[in-house]
């Protein structure tokens, strides 16, 4: 803890580093951490209603005007 606290580490750029390392690990196109399956579920909602938009997701809690739908599949891996 000590050593830990003697450092400084950007979470951008630590949560981007880990992105890319989750997306090597499972093939896919990009990887978040998360504090569980609930903020997942949130996160990936949040990202479907938004889509690729940066001024949609800047406006997020708030979706008027945007998806109302999200489709939600179960997949086994």
């Amino acid at each position: 803890m000590k050593a830990a606290g003697e450092a400084f580490v950007d979470m951008d750029e630590l949560a981007e580093g880990v992105g890319r390392y989750i997306a090597q690990l499972t093939g896919a196109e990009w990887g978040v951490v998360t504090a569980g399956s609930v903020a997942a579920l949130a996160l990936a909602t949040a990202a479907c209603i938004a889509g690729n938009e940066p001024v949609a997701m800047t406006r997020l809690p708030k979706s008027g005007g945007l998806k109302k739908r999200v489709a939600c599949t179960s997949l086994s891996l």
